[in-house]
């Protein structure tokens, strides 16, 4: 018997990897949670936030945290209502594992899309046409279906809260910025603020439909097979398409020649040429109001690079986004 124990322990012994830092308590509760439903996980790897990329010998998946049950089941249902309506070109969350509750979170089990070494990325014209495609296909997809379950997106109040947040870290700012820049884009912001205030008819004129209403480049994703998917539903919203153009179009804008003029070259975009409201919405300067606000919240070093990122679209880039703005509004003033 005492050969025996011995023996015992030279036999090889399965270990599973944890790839993170952080709450070693979740950790202890999540794989606890997996193997009371007979998984045996190898790895679990913190991707962001509250997502977990969770491998197994069989498959992987990922675990994703949510506010509420409320807040899971409407993206839940979306995935659902996408697929019904045939579009296949995102996950799905996994219906055979129950929700799994830690520290006032509600993690669901979503499908892991094994993604391409080509990443996605607005610099290459391919991906941006492909990306206003799917967008397209996505609203098509989804219709009125979820309305009495999800908020209707008011841009016009969104950005005017933008504005007050940005107006009230001025202040700050100006010891980074000079006052005549910061001025600049204050300016610009209150001028289509009131131009789509003054045009909130042509705003809001199209069917509704679900906007995805974060039209980020890490949120398409090339697959493996080489077609490209939707992810990450956290800002659906109940809104025109066009919500999702404009930010659409101030992600894509810096990697154009000449925007003011390439933009309408995208069929999904030159449908707006001659909307008022959304020539306005345009020279609203979201990206830089939101960045610096997301700045001054979590008081970003002057050396990160986040901040030279700021930086750069702020001033070094101020000259080629005013030439910009001020063709925007000729072509309102030729309307």
């Amino acid at each position: 018997m005492l050969r025996k124990r011995l023996d015992d322990r030279h036999l090889p012994t399965k270990v599973m990897h944890i790839k993170a830092t952080g709450d070693s308590v979740f950790y202890t509760c999540l794989l606890s949670y997996l193997q009371s439903h007979q998984l045996q996980p190898l790895k679990i790897e913190h991707l962001r936030s509250s997502v977990y990329l969770v491998q197994c010998k069989e498959h992987s998946f990922i675990m994703k945290g949510f506010a509420s049950i409320v807040a899971l089941n409407k993206q839940k249902e979306l995935t659902q209502l996408l697929k019904k309506n045939g579009f296949t070109d995102s996950y799905s969350f996994l219906e055979h594992l129950p929700v799994f509750e830690h520290a006032g979170q509600v993690f669901g089990a979503i499908e892991y899309v094994s993604p391409s070494s080509d990443r996605f990325h607005f610099r290459n014209e391919k991906n941006r046409i492909e990306g206003l495609r799917l967008l397209r296909t996505f609203h098509k997809s989804t219709g009125s279906n979820l309305t009495n379950k999800l908020s209707y997106f008011n841009q016009i109040v969104k950005w005017e809260e933008r504005l007050g947040l940005f107006c009230y870290n001025e202040p700050f700012l100006r010891e980074l910025v000079a006052e005549p820049i910061l001025t600049s884009w204050i300016n610009w912001a209150k001028w289509a603020l009131a131009g789509m205030k003054q045009h909130e008819n042509e705003l809001t004129a199209e069917k509704s439909v679900i906007i995805h209403g974060d039209c980020a480049h890490h949120n398409f994703l090339r697959k493996q097979d080489g077609e490209l998917a939707l992810i990450d539903f956290d800002l659906i919203a109940y809104g025109a398409p066009l919500i999702d153009y404009l930010q659409y179009c101030s992600r894509i804008w810096p990697y154009l020649g000449d925007p003011a003029k390439e933009l309408w070259s995208y069929p999904e975009i030159a449908v707006y040429k001659e909307n008022k409201a959304f020539l306005y919405a345009l020279t609203y300067p979201t990206d830089i109001l939101r960045e610096w606000n997301r700045l001054c919240k979590h008081r970003v070093s002057n050396h990160s690079t986040q901040m030279h990122s700021i930086w750069k679209m702020t001033v070094e880039r101020f000259a080629e986004r005013m030439k910009f703005n001020e063709e925007i509004a000729g072509m309102i003033e030729l309307l």
